[in-house]
């Protein structure tokens, strides 16, 4: 790949997956050609496939007519000129379909770019299907060398990614691409590029340089071992850093063409101090004060990076490392786990929570997790008890979670194992008691609480079908009523909603959306997500002490998160239209604020779900139409939550 641009949109088409396949999934079944199907498809979703092939300025406000004309102009583009820029597993995909209508295609970005659509048949399968043309151009153009490029250029990105992440790359790790069928393709292409690809050995492993011009001296010099990361995690992390080098590239202004390649050696080589690199820069490209004060601020918010003489860890990751305890301790109790650290280890935490004995450190370390475990947990607290003894290079726990003693990491023979002290399971325990309390008191209008503020609008007849359904409350439309009216919901044709006062366009637009989701059915504990929004109003208001139109301003927050469409830059546009000016330390406060609840609010167009709630659907087995709905009703899930 020539440059950082290439890169950026070969990330970006890395992780496309389950919530793509839920958008685009047909009820009825199509066939004939690329626009016959592409015809059965709304606006909405032949905007989510023109997303992926065009520019956003091609296909804004275009008739659904000319936007099946474009995307149809840009696949056969794509079929007849660019082939080799697909993975090499899409393009198998592909073959295998064409040779079985019955094969189930693993890669859904093949329905995020209008290459195959799915729909379900009669028994409520997922059946998926190429276009004739399609299918026609397909075999057309493939051959032994598109095959052989694609697999090619999907070898470098990871070289790259991998370089950019923690500058080695394992010669072993690549054959993660391969499965036995092609182990020895990937080793032929290997070779082919041994003068252009630079490799290096440490002990007996051998690991590949980056592909450049000349290889960094510095990097020659590191003893380092990466740490061996999924592919999704390189990308993601990419994607990230490249984001930002772009903005630092705005900052300076007139850069070289190797800018990025040399901008990136200086910020991932090794650990530095902010004030340094800004001084590097500074000198290098003569920057004022004024761009300086901006670089700094930029490179203080990269406290994600991975350095190379790490290994590819952050410095809070490598740091977890070093509390690791000798040997599994004798007993789970978190004072056992405390006497088992390193000495200075025990003497970093001491010092860190201001604490002198041993009895102190232990209720401050629950004190830490009880007060921080919603943002230092990415996982339902159950699925974070079943870390417990799972192998802590995969990376799955915040290092924070170790350097502040709530959770540690014991050595084995062969690996180092996570540790879950004893108190910190019951702090859990008694979380999730909280909501078991709230079980017990939760009456009706807990649940029309509930399903109002989660959902915006909701159907009267959905409401009741599911308060009868699955909550027992048989309750007609006219007692419904009054109940939603006495809980400040407003009654608005055939429809109860808390975001709209009348029927209009908006409500309209979110009302079609809302009809292609399953609706997500209240658990008592749901119920605390009501204080949740509390919390957040309360901590926005703190932000924002200072600023005029307060109440305006978090009102546009909450609904842009409700509708899952939150835009840092949109909000500055909206602050800015309204003449109001927002220090520096305020909007970062506002921003973090923001970014701690937003995962947690549910969506209004996916019908109650979060997007915490929606990713981990994305990772778990995907419910049969035929199979008993996840909600416990007994019913299929196609005639419950899968309507």
């Amino acid at each position: 790949m020539e440059n950082e641009q290439e890169l950026l949109e070969a990330l970006s088409n890395c992780d496309i997956g389950e919530l793509t396949e839920m958008m685009l999934l047909l009820e009825d079944e199509v066939s004939g050609n690329l626009k016959d199907c592409l015809t059965a498809y709304d606006l909405e979703q032949l905007e989510v496939i023109a997303s992926n092939l065009l520019d956003g300025s091609e296909f804004m406000n275009l008739s659904k007519g000319k936007l099946i004309e474009k995307i149809v102009k840009e696949i056969y583009k794509l079929l007849e000129n660019n082939l080799a820029s697909l993975p090499q597993e899409i393009l198998e995909d592909i073959e295998k379909l064409i040779k079985n209508p019955n094969y189930k295609i693993e890669n859904k970005y093949l329905l995020a770019i209008g290459l195959v659509f799915g729909y379900y048949d009669e028994d409520d399968n997922v059946i998926y299907y190429i276009p004739e043309d399609v299918k026609q151009l397909f075999e057309q153009n493939i051959s032994k060398e598109v095959k052989e490029d694609s697999l090619t250029s999907q070898i470098e990105l990871y070289i790259q990614v991998g370089h950019i992440c923690y500058g080695i790359v394992p010669k072993q790790e690549l054959l993660y691409l391969a499965d036995s069928n092609n182990k020895k393709q990937i080793e032929e292409i290997l070779k082919k590029r041994a003068e252009e690809q630079e490799t290096i050995k440490k002990g007996k492993e051998e690991f590949y340089l980056p592909l450049a011009t000349s290889v960094p001296e510095e990097l020659k010099g590191l003893e380092i071992t990466p740490i061996l990361l999924p592919m999704k995690t390189l990308v993601f992390y990419c994607m990230r850093l490249m984001s930002d080098l772009k903005r630092i590239e705005e900052v300076i202004k007139n850069v070289e063409d190797d800018f990025i390649e040399k901008a990136t050696r200086a910020l991932v080589t090794e650990p530095k101090k902010v004030s340094e690199l800004v001084d590097y820069f500074s000198k290098i490209y003569s920057l004022n004060l004024k761009n300086a004060l901006k670089l700094q601020e930029i490179i203080e918010s990269m406290d994600y990076i991975r350095y190379w003489s790490l290994g590819g860890r952050t410095i809070e990751e490598e740091k977890a490392l070093s509390y690791y305890l000798p040997q599994q301790p004798s007993d789970t109790s978190l004072k056992t786990c405390l006497k088992g650290l390193p000495k200075d280890k025990l003497e970093e935490l001491t010092k860190r929570y201001d604490v002198t004995s041993l009895e102190e450190l232990e209720q401050k370390i629950i004190e830490y997790f009880k007060e921080n475990q919603e943002e230092l947990l990415d996982v339902d607290p159950l699925e974070f008890l079943d870390l417990d003894h799972e192998n802590y290079e995969e990376m799955c726990c915040d290092p924070l979670l170790i350097t502040r003693g709530c959770v540690f990491v014991y050595q084995t023979k062969n690996a180092k194992k996570l540790l879950i002290p004893a108190e910190i399971k019951t702090e859990l325990k008694i979380y999730n008691e909280e909501y078991e309390e709230e079980q017990l008191n939760l009456d009706l209008e807990g649940y029309i609480n509930i399903y109002l503020y989660s959902n915006g609008v909701i159907p009267k007849k959905v409401l009741q079908q599911i308060l009868k359904e699955h909550h027992g409350f048989k309750y007609t439309i006219k007692e419904l009523d009054e109940l939603v009216k006495q809980e400040e919901g407003k009654s608005i044709k055939d429809y109860y909603s808390i975001a709209f006062d009348r029927f209009n366009e908006d409500m309209q637009a979110l009302i079609n959306e809302k009809e292609r989701h399953p609706y997500k059915i209240a658990k008592e504990k749901d119920y605390g997500f009501l204080s949740l929004m509390g919390h957040f109003h309360d901590d926005l208001e703190d932000a924002l002490t200072d600023t005029s139109f307060k109440d305006e301003l978090i009102s546009t927050i909450i609904y842009m998160l409700h509708y899952g469409l939150f835009d840092e830059t949109f909000l500055k546009e909206f602050v800015r239209e309204q003449h109001v000016s927002i220090p520096k330390n305020t909007w970062k406060e506002l921003i973090s604020v923001i970014k701690k609840y937003k995962n947690d609010i549910p969506l209004w167009p996916r019908n109650g779900y979060s997007y915490k709630e929606l990713n981990s659907q994305s990772k778990a087995k995907k419910v049969g139409r035929n199979e008993p709905c996840v909600c416990g009703s007994g019913k299929k899930y196609k005639h419950c939550c899968g309507k």
